[in-house]
């Protein structure tokens, strides 16, 4: 009788440790990326999300400017006079089209940041408010309008016109978040001249 010797077939018990081994790194290394990835796109969401409360914000306010108007002498558009001048200030106040004093402004909320406001009034502390950034998406840190005038005479009537570039800055509201702090500007000019 013939006897072939067989090797035995199958894994030895180190075969199986190694390839377990390095399963497990790569394993541990997929999953460390993934957690990045998900990391990272979320700090995107949060950004977007700011940038959106934002820029719409910034739109609301230029377009309500370009179609409102000033009263000078008063403490509207920074109580400038007819001369050329400038100012800087956290909140503005204008005639909207329809004949109301609006007043925007940088107000605090709560312990969770800052909030632009649009308030139906002369000042910031009167009438009545409405956020127009979202307090849970975006810290509102800052906010500038920088109000320019420039006069014409002809005869006893004098024209102003208004410039005003606006300055917005707020950061994501997250737990944790990395993002960076987003930035816009725009400028409006009230469509109609005041005349004084």
């Amino acid at each position: 009788m013939i006897h072939h010797r067989t090797t035995p077939k199958g894994f030895t018990l180190i075969e199986l440790i190694v390839a377990l081994g390095i399963f497990s790194i790569v394993m541990t290394i997929a999953a460390a990326s993934y957690l990045s990835v998900v990391a990272a796109t979320q700090n995107v969401r949060e950004s977007t999300k700011a940038l959106d409360s934002l820029a719409t914000a910034l739109t609301e306010i230029s377009n309500e400017i370009r179609d409102g108007s000033c009263v000078v002498g008063s403490s509207q558009c920074g109580g400038l006079g007819s001369s050329s001048n400038s100012i800087s200030t956290n909140s503005f106040s204008f005639t909207n089209v329809d004949g109301n004093t609006i007043t925007y402004c940088l107000t605090p909320v709560g312990l969770s940041g800052n909030v632009v406001q649009r308030v139906t009034g002369s000042s910031c502390s009167g009438g009545t408010a409405e956020n127009i950034t979202d307090p849970s998406s975006v810290n509102v840190t800052n906010l500038i309008f920088i109000i320019t005038s420039f006069s014409k005479s002809s005869g006893s009537a004098t024209a102003t016109q208004y410039w005003i570039q606006i300055f917005l800055a707020g950061k994501p509201v997250s737990s944790g978040s990395s993002a960076q702090t987003v930035y816009l500007q725009t400028g409006a000019t009230f469509r109609q001249l005041t005349a004084s």
